[in-house]
Order: structure tokens, then sequence, then C-alpha cells
């Protein structure tokens, strides 16, 4: 680790890439970029979806509360646990999806508890999972839940390690920026260790996409070599190139992606403003539901 590096900076960048999240937050189902562009298609399928919420068995849940009423002082409730979790979402063939939304379920389930969770404590909260959400359900969420846990447990060491090797200077400099990012790195693989690759792709997608505009903004602003003109047009280059990746809907940057090799195809022919106006304006309601469309009302995707 390199010891001229402000942990500060990190921690700045940190709390701005955790409210970018949390203003991006979104919800909706996995499927293929296929099924997606066809609006029937799409609606058929999101019927099919269902949440953790509403599988939960409450008369099991019951059982377990009882059974687990000789562990004095477990830091969570069955109660607490549903409410945590709830919103997660099960594909049509009753697995977990995992996407932005799960990934904040999980810090409410565990985030405030981790570091008071021992085997015991933590062998009943999977026991109650399992047994609220019988089947592949309960498994992947258990199993979910306890990656996460060995994750936070190995991020706080990481964060108390890093913090004791950082100095005090809170200068931001293109060096310390790209230090700050080597950090974040090291943090994205610590995750892959204990979740997995696949899962923390899915999970910690628009939280990389939120924490990488923010690196490149910074080293941006740092870089004394481009002209004010220059700068404007990488600071767009920087914001498309992250709407292109952390709006929080199922395979978002491939369906962005051919939306916008469609739009410019539209807008390339030689015809009415009127008729293009409606073409474009069928484009979006055959590649986005109308939930969807509410939700990226903002980008003026129709814009001309």
């Amino acid at each position: 680790m390199q010891n001229n590096k402000t942990y500060i900076a990190l921690v700045l960048v940190v709390v701005v890439v955790i409210a970018a999240v949390f203003l991006l937050r979104n919800t909706l189902t996995d499927s293929s970029v296929e099924a997606m562009t066809n609006s029937n298609q799409m609606n058929a399928m999101k019927d099919k979806n269902t949440t953790i919420g509403k599988e939960w068995q409450w008369s099991k849940k019951d059982a377990i509360d009882h059974s687990s009423e000789t562990i004095a002082g477990l830091p969570f409730t069955s109660d607490s646990v549903y409410r945590a979790l709830q919103a997660v979402k099960l594909d049509e063939n009753g697995n977990v999806i995992l996407d932005h939304d799960a990934l904040l379920s999980l810090d409410e389930a565990l985030e405030r508890i981790h570091n008071k969770l021992d085997s015991e404590s933590l062998s009943v909260l999977f026991e109650l999972i399992k047994k609220a959400l019988p089947g592949k359900a309960g498994e992947q969420t258990a199993e979910l839940v306890g990656n996460y846990h060995s994750y936070l447990q190995a991020k706080q060491e990481f964060s108390q390690i890093n913090e004791a090797m950082a100095d005090t200077n809170n200068e931001l400099t293109e060096e310390s920026i790209n230090a700050n990012q080597e950090l974040y790195t090291e943090l994205q693989e610590l995750r892959e260790v204990h979740i997995g690759n696949d899962a923390t792709k899915k999970l910690f997608r628009i939280s990389d996409a939120n924490a990488q505009y923010m690196f490149d903004s910074m080293k941006l602003e740092a870089n004394s070599d481009l002209t004010a003109e220059e700068k404007q047009q990488r600071r767009e280059e920087i914001k498309e190139r992250h709407i292109g990746l952390s709006i929080n809907i199922a395979d978002w940057p491939e369906r962005y992606k051919t939306f916008k090799k469609q739009k410019q195809q539209i807008l390339d022919l030689d015809q009415e403003a009127k008729q293009q106006s409606e073409e474009l304006e069928a484009l979006l309601q055959k590649s986005f539901s109308n939930e969807e469309l509410q939700r990226i009302k903002h980008l003026e995707l129709s814009r001309t």
C-alpha cells in the first residue's frame, strides 16, 4: 500500500458514491435483451416474477421464532430479517435475482449487525431464512447472506488497515486519486473472494459505475493541461458513459446501447419532424416498459 495516499479522500469518494447509489435506486427483473425489446413479452415476464416478501411463509417463520428463544442477545428478529430482505426479487423459476436492490437489502440486513453475529447466531439466521423460504430461494438467500457477512467482516479489516496507513494530506492530486482508485480496486477484489466474481458484478454494477464516474470526474478536474472547452467535452463524455452503465434496470448497458443504435438509425432518415418523433416514441415503447420509462424520464431519451 502506498503510504502517501489520503484515506480521507477515499472516504469522501465512498460517501459521494453511496449517495449516488441511493439516488439511482430503481427496480426491475433480470431477463434477456431479446425479451426486453418487445413490450408484450416484457410485461408477461414481469408478471411471472415475485419477491421474497410475497413468498415468505410466516407460519414457518414463527416456528423458528419459538425455537430460537433459548439463544440470548440475538441482534436480529424474524421481522427485521423479513423487512430487510422482502424487496429481493425472484425470477419465474424461483431463483434470487442479483441486482442493486438485492445489494441494498443485504446492507439493510447486515450492515449494522455483522460484527455482532457469531457462528451460532448466523446458524439461527440461516435456519430462519430457509424455513421461511423453503426450496432454492431460501438456500440461495441464506448462502448470499452468509457470503455478504463474510465480505463485510473482511471490508471492516480492510478499512482499518488502510486508515492506519493513511497520512493527513487532504490534497486531491492525480497521484492521490490514482492511489484511491487502486484501493477501490483492492476492495472489488475482496468482494470477489467472499461473494464470487459473477455475483459481485451483478450486485455491484451500479456502485462500481458510480465510483468510476467519481474517479473520472476528479481526475478531469485535477488535470491542468486541458482547456475549459476540452474539459467540458470530457465531462459530457464521462456523463454519457456513466448513464450507459449505471441505471438500475436489468441488462441496462446492453439495452441502452441497442436503443441508441436504433435511435440513430431513425435520426439519420430524411423524414419530417412529426414522423421522426412518432418513430422515436414507438422505439421507446418497444425498448422499455412503462414503469422503466418513468424511472428514466429524466434522461429524455426521445430528445433529438
